[in-house]
């Protein structure tokens, strides 16, 4: 056989005004060697018996048999022998010479070349094209009638016969090669097939996104114009799909580099002008035809995709429901019943969706087994506790209630427990857990009842040990050793609320209005319970304080809480006195975070040197004035533990609890203090400038005098600041 194709077949058929394409204009399309097998008698893709060349095509009826004078002779290719080996004289031993064992062909090859060539074209006629190129890759007995012209109307026929038809094929193209570029999976180029590959249907090419770059590109102007820029837009391209199989669409267009250049060559050949308009036409006429028939058939790819795809669908589904049928039969079928949404959840899952991918077999399901079985046991567990949210909403709403009478009996006051605080109580939360599955407390009722005088001491140790963790955590960083239990025992110990930006005394953080934030069983009793995610603790301002405390004459270790609140002294800060504005004073809830903003603003060493006391009556006429402004604060607070009605025990907030006195308790005029009670952690900074202002010599005075009695003024005199 000849090594190149014999296309003087095709030559008949090619329309007026094109010219013939021989095999390597057609691509060096198909790297022939994917039809071919690895010997030199089927080196090419379409070759075709030269002896039956001038014979017409055969029609084969599918409803009659063959005739046997119709057989196609196959012709085997003969190796010649080789001269045998001369032996030596010398050697005088006979051998028998050994027996050649014929190459054996295993396995259904082997049966399917043993079935009459008859029934061979029966079976062909009714194979999808796709089928027939791999067919005609398997045998050289089956390639060569496959191959050969008489069986032209085979690959015809099994066009016709797609559930989606392809459009004809065209002149310049065989059957099997356009069956090659429809069906193929290999880059023209390269031959790579496990990337992205498009179909450049009027280039008769399938390229790579690797060879993408090299032999196409995205812009005109790339192009050579050496026949002229209005013949260049006709150059053939195509546009290649983007997209998730069943809703590609054109993306962008591609322009080939290689036409371009061999029109530039066969335009440089032509001397008169004549000729070369003669040539721009028929480019022009043959770019049309070739761009309607890439139309075409981009639009069978598109409706050939989303018929897959709805085929794959389907097929994942019927996969997907072999997976659920394999749970029921693993002894989860209850569970799919009583929980709502587990098919879906099994469905989602990576490894279902991974193996539904491929055919399932009874290994694939073994292996899914580990997961399904994780999977299951999770949405029963889940289904358990949803189950027991329910139940305990209810038990929480008794609880709530018992709580209440129980607390009745008690006046009422800040710093009891909630019901949120006291269920997180082991003592409490057994119980309860306890009486889940019955959704009564009726066995346990007593038991509740005389662990309530527990829960008070074990929350404020609950409360306690949560703070003296955040200390320790705080302190460990700290170059001086620090004994958390005693600074956790002090009055001049603050803590620093990050919500309201308030310093806050360790002795009322089980209080304070933003320690209540979380919401517990916000869907039944809507309680909260206390937690200190607000609060830090911040040594350099405790020291302050501390400073500050002894220079108004209190000891930090020896002093109450109860004591300072009883005194509510006044101090007034000299070193922000003016002459304009007035003298600053303030209450002691204001004074860290005063010298807390001396430190930030300017530094000054020994600044707690500079405080004194207000004596009276003057201290009376600023603690009114103050009171005022913190009682119009705590009236627009908008925290709902500000204020507490004292007859129902009601938390909301103060204008809130205003109407609920007057409408449910019929209190017309409601006082703070007497039908509503404030939260003693409420606080609000406030500076308040008293007037006159002192002389400049009294000032002077002051600090003479303070520096004096002040010991880190004597060992530096020059860190006091002079007023003027």
């Amino acid at each position: 056989m000849s090594s190149g194709c014999d296309t003087s077949w095709r030559e008949s058929r090619v329309q007026p005004g094109f010219a013939p394409r021989t095999p390597t204009e057609l691509g060096r399309t198909y790297s022939m060697s994917r039809f071919c097998m690895k010997s030199e008698a089927s080196s090419n893709l379409l070759e075709f018996n030269p002896d039956l060349e001038e014979e017409k095509p055969l029609d084969i009826n599918i409803s009659a048999p063959v005739a046997s004078s119709s057989k196609i002779k196959l012709e085997a290719t003969v190796k010649p022998r080789g001269k045998k080996r001369k032996g030596s004289a010398d050697d005088l031993t006979v051998t028998k010479p050994l027996q050649k064992r014929p190459k054996k062909k295993h396995g259904v090859i082997k049966k399917f070349e043993e079935i009459p060539i008859e029934i061979l074209l029966e079976i062909f006629v009714l194979v999808d094209p796709a089928d027939l190129l791999s067919l005609a890759r398997t045998t050289k007995s089956i390639r060569s009638i496959l191959m050969d012209k008489k069986t032209l109307s085979l690959w015809k026929t099994s066009f016709r016969n797609m559930e989606l038809s392809l459009p004809e094929c065209p002149d310049d193209l065989s059957e099997p090669v356009y069956a090659a570029l429809a069906f193929d999976k290999p880059c023209s180029y390269c031959g790579r097939d496990n990337i992205t590959v498009y179909i450049a249907w009027a280039c008769r090419l399938r390229v790579c996104t690797k060879c993408l770059e090299p032999h196409f590109t995205e812009h005109l102007k790339d192009l050579g114009y050496g026949y002229g820029s209005s013949t260049a837009k006709f150059v053939t391209s195509f546009r290649a799909m983007r997209g998730k199989l069943g809703s590609r669409t054109p993306h962008k267009e591609y322009f080939w580099k290689d036409k371009d250049r061999e029109w530039e060559a066969e335009y440089a050949k032509l001397e008169h002008a004549d000729e070369r308009q003669a040539w721009s036409k028929e480019k022009k006429v043959q770019s049309l035809v070739l761009k309607k028939h890439n139309q075409l058939c981009e639009t069978w790819a598109t409706a050939r995709d989303r018929l897959f795809a709805k085929d794959r669908n389907s097929l994942v589904k019927d996969r997907e429901s072999l997976v659920l049928d394999h749970v029921r039969k693993m002894g989860w079928g209850e569970d799919l019943d009583k929980i709502s949404g587990t098919s879906n959840a099994i469905q989602k899952l990576d490894e279902v969706k991974k193996a539904c991918q491929k055919s399932l077999t009874a290994r694939a399901l073994q292996t899914l087994e580990p997961v399904l079985t994780k999977h299951m046991m999770r949405l029963r567990r889940d289904h358990l506790d949803h189950q027991n949210a329910d139940n305990l909403r209810e038990l929480l709403v008794v609880l709530h209630d018992t709580y209440s009478e129980y607390l009745a009996s008690f006046p009422p006051k800040f710093g009891y427990a909630t019901t949120g605080d006291i269920y997180r109580l082991p003592i409490i939360r057994d119980i309860i857990d306890d009486c889940l599955p019955s959704k009564s407390l009726e066995t346990r009722f007593e038991q509740l009842q005389a662990a309530f005088p527990e829960v008070q001491t074990a929350w404020r140790a609950s409360v306690r040990t949560q703070l003296l963790t955040m200390i320790e955590l705080t302190c460990a960083s700290e170059p001086q050793k620090i004994d958390p239990e005693a600074v956790l025992d002090e009055a001049s110990t603050l803590l620093r609320c990050s919500n309201c930006r308030h310093n806050v005394p360790v002795k009322d953080a089980h209080i304070h209005p933003c320690a209540y934030g979380d919401w517990y069983g916000k869907n039944s009793i809507k309680d909260t319970y206390w937690n200190c995610r607000y609060f830090s603790f911040e040594l350099s301002v405790v020291n302050k304080y501390s400073d500050g405390l002894k220079s108004l004459g209190y000891d930090p270790k020896c002093v109450t809480v109860h004591r300072l609140n009883q005194e509510n002294p006044i101090i007034e800060c000299l070193l922000c006195h003016s002459e304009v504005s007035g003298r600053c004073t303030m209450l002691l809830n204001t004074l860290a975070s005063h010298l807390q903003s001396h430190n930030d603003a300017k530094p000054v060493h020994g600044v707690h040197q500079y405080l004194r006391l207000v004596e009276e009556p003057q201290a009376t006429a600023v603690r009114s004035r103050i009171g005022e402004v913190v009682e119009m604060a705590f009236a627009s607070s908008y925290n709902k533990r500000t204020a507490m009605c004292k007859c129902c025990r009601r938390l909301d907030r103060y204008v809130t609890l205003l109407d609920h006195v007057r409408i449910e308790h019929c209190i017309t005029r409601p006082k703070l203090g007497e039908d509503i009670i404030a939260n003693p952690s409420f606080s609000h900074e406030y500076m308040h400038r008293l007037w006159p202002p002192l002389h400049k010599e009294d000032v002077e005075l002051l600090l003479a005098t303070k520096s004096d009695s002040c010991d880190i003024c004597q060992s530096d005199p020059s860190s006091v600041v002079k007023i003027e």
